[in-house]
């Protein structure tokens, strides 16, 4: 691949629609006002389902295909509780409780990483979408929740650039729609 790195840094994730976007970006900016950090662009909002990091390129038709039989329905989440995670310094916004579609989700994406031998980060499902980088304390309560209907499961490549890190979608399925 001429001009481009044989490995892409890649996650699969939930992507907001542009209303929930703009609801997050509006959690986010008013936790900011209380809280230091850097926030998190608008265009990089997302709820992380399995985080891969370098894989190889050559890879990714597989993971595509393993995206489409995901088996992904629908789900309502309704965002309402703010979290730290203190060695990360990252302020989130996620679920006050478990969710078992969304569970079930992350679970049946990380079978088919794991069956496919891909390399990901196998560690308990934590869902959560990041609005502060590098802050310094835990947030305070949320005024209202953020309701989101997510029907777009997509996989993201992370690019760096001298603006800061970029996700860029390279494949996305919407709800019902896979193979």
């Amino acid at each position: 691949m001429q001009g481009m790195d044989a490995h892409a840094r890649l996650f699969i994730a939930l992507t907001p629609p542009p209303d929930v976007r703009k609801q997050l970006a509006a959690a986010r900016d008013v936790i900011h006002l209380r809280v230091s950090g850097k926030p998190v662009a608008d265009s990089n909002l997302h709820l992380t389902l399995a985080f891969l990091g370098q894989t190889p390129r050559t890879r990714l038709e597989e993971l595509t295909q393993l995206i489409d039989r995901s088996g992904f329905m629908p789900l309502d989440l309704q965002l309402n509780q703010y979290g730290f995670f203190t060695q990360a310094q990252v302020v989130w916004l996620g679920l006050p409780a478990r969710h078992i579609a969304l569970d079930g989700l992350a679970q049946r994406l990380g079978h088919g990483l794991r069956t496919a031998g891909f390399n990901f980060e196998d560690r308990p499902f934590s869902p959560h979408v990041t609005l502060l980088r590098k802050a310094t304390c835990p947030p305070e309560r949320l005024p209202q929740p953020v309701i989101w209907h997510a029907n777009q499961l997509s996989l993201y490549e992370s690019v760096s650039t001298p603006d800061g890190v970029k996700y860029r979608v390279l494949h996305r399925v919407l709800a019902g729609f896979g193979r």
